[in-house]
């Protein structure tokens, strides 16, 4: 109940563009008009674990539409990395990209989590997959088959549940 609330409130920050703006200043009352790189990142986590919690497709369009975002705006593809950030008229912050408060570590952990969480969703696609078509007295055959030409590439590789990284 508190992380579907949390969701909410985040969508109160989602601008038209998809960006997540970067917070409202209590102590001033204004919002302040930058989207970060980090918030970005981490809003495709929390909007993903909503999904999950609900089956709810709101919260998968709001990660597709940041997804969308971010790679217009904050991901740099010609040097690589992802800027520090946006202003509101969308002109680059002018910011370190990386240094003592910009790493990759908000969007490489999100980025990983994210291909996880499909790599799971797909094994359990093609595991449902497989038990349509075969015999109830037949073993399920554990190689995807209709994916790969030979079956080299065994449902076992895939994880189980998702992985959790960590910095130490």
């Amino acid at each position: 109940e508190i992380a579907l609330g949390l969701a909410q409130a985040c969508f109160k920050g989602v601008d038209s563009d998809g960006g997540l703006w970067y917070e409202f200043d209590l102590n001033e009352n204004k919002l302040i008009r930058e989207k970060h790189w980090w918030p970005q990142a981490e809003f495709w986590l929390g909007m993903h674990c909503a999904y999950k919690l609900t089956n709810d497709d709101k919260y998968l369009n709001a990660v597709t539409e940041n997804l969308a975002f971010t790679e217009k705006y904050i991901l740099d593809r010609e040097n690589g990395e992802w800027l520090w950030g946006i202003l509101e008229d969308k002109s680059k912050m002018n910011e370190d990209k990386v240094g003592i408060w910009k790493c990759p570590y908000h969007n490489g952990r999100a980025c990983m989590e994210l291909i996880n969480a499909l790599l799971v969703r797909v094994a359990a696609m093609v595991r449902i997959r497989k038990m349509k078509y075969l015999n109830q007295t037949q073993r399920p055959a554990m190689h995807l088959t209709w994916l790969t030409p030979e079956p080299t590439w065994p449902i076992q590789m895939l994880p189980k549940k998702p992985l959790h990284y960590s910095t130490t």
